[in-house]
């Protein structure tokens, strides 16, 4: 869920993001050769992860403006 998040909201450039996509499949793939974890536990961790970045971006997330939009009678009241 991280590095999907990571790569949609940072545009990060074609290096880093290529970066990022081999990082998750290496991380997975190394709890499972150090012994922490079974084949089906990164697996299915991976696919909740997944599962999670879509719910997120598609019914969670609120654009910036629109947060803004939001947050602006609470900030009018707020004198500091």
């Amino acid at each position: 869920m991280a590095a999907f998040f990571l790569a949609e909201k940072l545009e990060l450039s074609g290096i880093l993001e290529t970066a990022l996509y081999v990082w998750m499949p290496v991380v997975g793939s190394s709890r499972v050769l150090l012994g922490r974890h079974h084949v089906l536990d990164v697996t299915i961790g991976a696919l909740i992860g997944v599962l999670e970045y879509f719910v997120m971006v598609k019914y969670l997330w609120i654009p910036q403006q629109t947060c803004m939009d939001l947050l602006q009678p609470i900030h009018e009241e707020t004198h500091f």
